[in-house]
Order: structure tokens, then C-alpha cells, then sequence
């Protein structure tokens, strides 16, 4: 979504940058596993040492893991779900087809626009380079909840033998969520990358990076949730402004100003990651903050008056 943003802000966005895109991203994950080989193959060797130990837990979330599974293959069929005309139709199918054919989204007179930044587009962009439009659906019921669960296991990195009963409990609430969407926006995207934000900040990744390469991990992951949808920046700032008052409150007299330097190049890289698509939005809808900022939105509409108007 980095990249994209920036494709996105210069009309560069098609087929081919797409592919590019996704294939540098697996070349860096190849890369970063290879880099880090040691500590993955032990990573393994603890794995099969928990399923030998708790044969009975093991199965579970494998179990669990073939639900999900089966909910991506679902979705990942043709008209699998029902698709909504009012706002699929309307908007969500053309906004990522206009985003494929001239390279960015630039929609002045749609509400559904300016509710996003362009994250969930470039997503269903990225989709129907690969896949047919009727399969949007993979982007939420998914691709989503395969990183959700996939975040949800990798709780046993860290607490092989007490996160356990937790772990088979977030992953049969995260697998028998009911289908409440009523279109192909944001949903269980949202949800995914919130909790990939809590898995940074509170593991053991964010504090022990420190520094620029900290700022840069929760910046990126954060960015990327507040694409989605504008309503998502809050949650998102709120979290990290928290977390950062935490470990400053704890923070010893001489480790303050650090953590503060921290808390400030968060804030920094960021919003240069998030600047890209807020300047698309702006140049689209005349604004990145919407409602606060309502931009092109006619404030007589009727979705932003009081009830009793």
C-alpha cells in the first residue's frame, strides 16, 4: 500500500506496475526469511516440539486453519457472496476499474470516495489483475482472515505453552464471525491490520528495534490500515498515542527524551507514508480528513445533519 499510494498520487497504477509491485514484495519476504534463516528454522523446530507435546491443541488449530482456508477458497469463487448495486455497482467495481484504466482515483462527486483514502481500491485494483471483478470478495472474506489468523498463531512465538487456550479462542471468534457486509469496503481488512498494529506494539518487535527502523515497522502497518478508511485514523492514532504516553510514563528519568524522540519519528515517518494518498484524496475530494474536513461533500446532504433537521 506504500507503493501504491505513490502510484497512485502520479497516475502510474495499471497491470504491469501492479505485478511489479506484488513481486518485489514476495522477493523481499524471500529475502528476509532467507537473511533470517537460523531463527525461522528454529521457529519450525519449536513448532513440531508443541505439536509433539499437545497433540490435541495442535490438531484444533489445524482444524481452525482448514476453516479459514475454506472460507478464502469460498471466496475466492465467482459471485460467491452477493454483490450490493448501490454501492458495488454504483461505485466500489468502477472506482478499482477506473484505478486500473487511468492509473489513479480521482472521483469529486461520491460519497463512498471520500470516505476512503484508496487503500481498498488499490486492493481490489490489485485483485483484478489476477482474478475477475465478481471475485472482490477475496480482498475481505480472504486474503483478510488469512493475515488475522496468521497473526493470531504467531501469538505462540511468543507464548508457546500460556497463550494457547487464547490463541483457539481468537481463532474460532475470527473464523464464525458472521457475514454482516453488505458490500466489498472495508471490514475484516480493517480488523486485520488493527490487530497486526496491536501484535507490533505490543510484542516484542517495536521496543526492541527502537529508533528509526521501530518508527518505520509501526508507521508502515498503521499507514496502512488508515487507507482503508478515514474513520480508521483515529483508532489508529489513539492507539499509538497511548502506547507511546505507556512507555513514557514507565520510562526512567534518563530514558524519557529517547522515548520521546521515538514517539516523535513515529509521528513523522508516518504521515510522510500516509502523505501520498492523503494528497490523491485531496486532490480528488478536497480533503484527507472527512467529515471533519467535508471538502466537495454538500453539508445539506442529509447523512451528515443532526436528527431533528
Amino acid at each position: 500500500l506504500t507503493l501504491g499510494g505513490v502510484l497512485a498520487a502520479f497516475s502510474l497504477v495499471s497491470k504491469g506496475t501492479i505485478t511489479a509491485c506484488v513481486v518485489f514484495g514476495l522477493l523481499c519476504f524471500a529475502f528476509f526469511e532467507w537473511r533470517a534463516r537460523s531463527a525461522v528454522l528454529r521457529d519450525w523446530v519449536r513448532a513440531s516440539q508443541v505439536a509433539r507435546d499437545a497433540p490435541l491443541f495442535t490438531l484444533a488449530v489445524l482444524t481452525l486453519l482448514a476453516a479459514a482456508l475454506a472460507q478464502y477458497f469460498d471466496s475466492a469463487i465467482p459471485y460467491s457472496s452477493d454483490f450490493n448495486a448501490n454501492d458495488d455497482g454504483a461505485a466500489y467495481f468502477g472506482f478499482a476499474r477506473q484505478m486500473l484504466g487511468s492509473g489513479t482515483l480521482i472521483e469529486p462527486f461520491s460519497l463512498r470516495r471520500v470516505a476512503s483514502l484508496g487503500g481498498q481500491t488499490y486492493l481490489h485494483a490489485s485483485v483484478m489483475v489476477f482474478a475477475w471483478v465478481s471475485q472482490l470478495h477475496l480482498v475481505d472474506r480472504g486474503l483478510a482472515l488469512l493475515l488475522i489468523t496468521a497473526l493470531i498463531v504467531g501469538v505462540l512465538r511468543d507464548r508457546p505453552k500460556t497463550g494457547r487456550l487464547a490463541l483457539i479462542l481468537a481463532l474460532a471468534v475470527a473464523i464464525t464471525l458472521p457475514n454482516t457486509r453488505i458490500n466489498t469496503s472495508s471490514q475484516m481488512s480493517g480488523a486485520a491490520l488493527l490487530f497486526a498494529l496491536y501484535r507490533v506494539l505490543s510484542g516484542r518487535y517495536a521496543p526492541a528495534l527502537g529508533g528509526l527502523r521501530s518508527a518505520l515497522l509501526v508507521g508502515l502497518v498503521g499507514m496502512a490500515a488508515c487507507t482503508l478508511r478515514q474513520n480508521y485514523m483515529l483508532p489508529v492514532a489513539l492507539f499509538v498515542a497511548l502506547w507511546c504516553a505507556a512507555r513514557l510514563a514507565s520510562a526512567e528519568e534518563g530514558a524519557r527524551l529517547r522515548v520521546l524522540q521515538q514517539s516523535g519519528m513515529i509521528a513523522g515517518v508516518s504521515f510522510a507514508l500516509l502523505l501520498p494518498w492523503m494528497a490523491l484524496s485531496y486532490r480528488s475530494d478536497s480533503t484527507f480528513l472527512f467529515p471533519l474536513m467535508k471538502g466537495d461533500f454538500n453539508p445539506d446532504f442529509g447523512m451528515l445533519q443532526d436528527a431533528e433537521t
